[in-house]
């Protein structure tokens, strides 16, 4: 149980930092943590999620088996996961744009 808590620590404060690194941008994101990952709701079909040791989410493309690919980043290293994740949202809300 006190190995649980104490990822479930670290992975809400590698989200939490993420989650301010985007706010910096102008990404605004809901924080969810249990269970140890924590989870950055920032729009549809994006959707962060960490472990404290490093990030995921689905990149927007899919292999040639038909599987979602994903894109990772350090946990530590959240400025660049910040940038990343930004041009992600870009990506879908220009998509989303074009499709209204």
């Amino acid at each position: 149980m006190h190995l649980q808590h104490d990822q479930q620590v670290v992975a809400h404060i590698a989200a939490e930092q993420l989650r301010r690194n985007l706010a910096g941008l102008g990404v605004v994101a809901d924080l969810h943590s249990d269970y140890g990952l924590a989870l950055l709701s920032v729009w549809t079909d994006l959707v962060v999620w960490t472990d404290g040791h490093c990030f995921r989410w689905w990149a927007g493309r899919t292999s040639i088996q038909g599987r979602k690919v994903y894109a990772f980043c350090p946990a530590n290293d959240t400025a660049t996961a910040a940038r990343r994740v930004a041009r992600r949202y870009v990506e879908l809300r220009t998509s989303d744009d074009a499709q209204s």
